[in-house]
């Protein structure tokens, strides 16, 4: 039955959990508009979604006598900033979205079950995340294929293309049980790889932007290196560039670097959060 997790959740602690999903809910509406008009999600929303989510709780701890609450908050807080840095620093995640899923799991908390929201909404979004990104990855080809080039010379797609033709002649040939599993391992390598060449060909030609530097903000992902006069300024290897950086550019009289630009993500937390409500762990029967 769709959002009977919803309805458990509520019945549990109807006040506490009703303020928590009616705030969620408009945060990351909030925050996914602002995320797909400006690639930026506001500090004061993130930050905001931390202090709200641990302050209600231990109000309710108070009030109920019942220190649960807020060590749960704390709990969902620290296991959710462990997760959120490690994406941050592998350069998968950007830092609001860090901040985001941190602000997450000090308001929905973490219990030590399989059964906790907050468990349940991680899975959600990752299923969510990881079919969102094959879908934009593959509409911004589709829409840039005359600037989108998989492979840099005709040599390199023939010989794919006879391996994925042999690889398929080997699957459907009548042969023993390992031969046909082999050949879909084999060729589930062949297309991930394929897969992951035509992502970094589109993250090249379509998610970087050039830019002035004047117009450059504390934050942003540059796509090259920067020297001045031999020196290293700043470049890939930094999370996001400082205001000492961007001065030191200017200084420098360098006036336009490529930037990364990041997939908005906020809208996966939102799918996943509705589909948490909706279906909770469905995982569970597995």
């Amino acid at each position: 039955m769709a959002f009977e997790y919803m309805w458990q959740l509520l019945d549990k602690e109807l006040t506490l959990y009703s303020i928590i999903l009616v705030m969620v809910f408009i945060a990351l509406i909030y925050g996914s508009i602002s995320d797909i008009l400006t690639r930026e999600l506001s500090d004061v929303l993130t930050y905001g979604m931390i202090i709200a989510g641990l302050m209600l709780r231990l109000i309710f701890s108070v009030a109920e006598s019942d220190w649960s609450f807020i060590l749960a908050g704390l709990l969902g807080l620290g296991v959710c900033f462990a997760i959120g840095s490690g994406l941050y620093y592998s350069r998968v995640w950007g830092g609001g979205d860090a901040k985001l899923l941190i602000g997450l799991g000090a308001i929905f908390g973490m219990e030590l079950s399989v059964n906790t929201f907050m468990l349940s909404f991680m899975v959600n979004m990752l299923i969510a995340g990881a079919i969102y990104g094959l879908a934009y990855a593959a509409w911004l080809y589709f829409n840039n294929q005359d600037r989108i080039s998989i492979f840099e010379t005709k040599g390199q797609a023939n010989m794919l293309f006879i391996s994925v033709l042999l690889l398929l002649g080997i699957f459907t040939i009548t042969a023993p049980a390992w031969m046909k599993m082999s050949a879909v391992v084999l060729l589930g390598i062949v297309l991930v790889l394929l897969l992951t060449r035509l992502v970094k060909k589109v993250e090249d030609v379509c998610m970087t932007k050039r830019t002035r530097v004047s117009e450059l903000k504390e934050g942003d992902w540059l796509k090259d290196d920067i020297y001045a006069d031999g020196k290293y300024i700043c470049g890939k290897k930094d999370l996001g560039i400082d205001a000492e950086q961007i001065q030191a550019m200017e200084k420098a009289k360098i006036k336009s670097v490529k930037i990364k630009l990041g997939i908005p993500y906020v809208p996966v937390f939102m799918v996943g959060f509705m589909l948490t409500l909706a279906f909770g762990n469905w995982y569970g029967v597995f």
